[in-house]
C-alpha cells in the first residue's frame, strides 16, 4: 500500500507533468538552439531540405527528421521536464547499486537530472549540449542504450516500476 505523502507527491507530480512538461521541453529546445548557433543552422538546413506544409507542418512531415529528433532527445536528456525521483521496487533476490545491496521490496530511485549526465552512458561530454551524440555514434544498439538511459533511475532491467500492488516494501533511510 502507498502511504499518504507518496500518493500526494505522485498526484501533484502528474498534475505538473501534464500541464508543464511540453512547455519545458519546447522552451529549453529553443534555448539550446539559440545558444548553440551551429545546431540551429544545421536544424534549419534539415527543415529547409524537407518539403513541409506552412505555416504548420504535419507530424508525418517532421517525424522522421534525424537532427530534429536528436535535438529533442538531447534537450530531454539535459533538461528533463521533471526531476522527481523515478522510483522502482527491488525484485526478488535484491540488487546491488553503487556497491550497496538492497533487499527485495526496497523502493529505490534517482533524480533524472543526475542519471542523464552519466558519462558511462552519454560520454565524457555528458554535461554539454551535443545533439550529434544521437546520430549513429555507435549504431542502433548505442542509440537504444542511450534512450534507455534517459530518465531511468538505475541500469538494471529487472527492477520493476513502483506499483501499489506490491506489499513488501522497505522504506528508504
Amino acid at each position: 500500500m502507498i502511504d499518504q505523502p507518496r500518493a500526494t507527491a505522485w498526484t501533484f507530480s502528474n498534475v505538473i507533468a501534464g500541464s508543464d512538461s511540453t512547455a519545458v521541453v519546447m522552451r529549453t529546445v529553443f534555448y539550446n538552439l539559440l545558444t548553440h548557433p551551429t545546431s540551429l543552422l544545421r536544424l534549419l538546413e534539415e527543415l529547409q531540405n524537407k518539403s513541409i506544409s506552412h505555416p504548420y507542418p504535419k507530424y508525418s512531415e517532421v517525424s522522421d527528421l534525424p537532427y530534429l529528433d536528436a535535438c529533442v532527445q538531447e534537450d530531454i536528456r539535459l533538461h528533463p521536464p521533471f526531476c522527481l525521483p523515478l522510483e522502482r521496487i527491488v525484485p526478488k533476490g535484491g540488487v546491488t547499486i553503487c556497491g550497496r545491496f538492497f533487499e527485495r521490496g526496497t523502493v529505490v530511485g534517482m533524480n533524472p537530472y543526475v542519471v542523464n549526465r552519466h558519462r558511462g552512458t552519454f560520454g565524457e561530454d555528458a554535461d554539454f549540449w551535443k545533439p550529434e551524440r544521437w546520430l549513429g555514434r555507435g549504431g542502433k544498439e548505442e542509440r537504444r542504450r542511450m534512450e534507455g538511459g534517459i530518465m531511468t533511475p538505475v541500469k538494471n532491467d529487472s527492477l520493476e516500476p513502483v506499483d501499489a500492488s506490491v506489499s513488501e516494501k522497505t522504506p528508504l533511510s
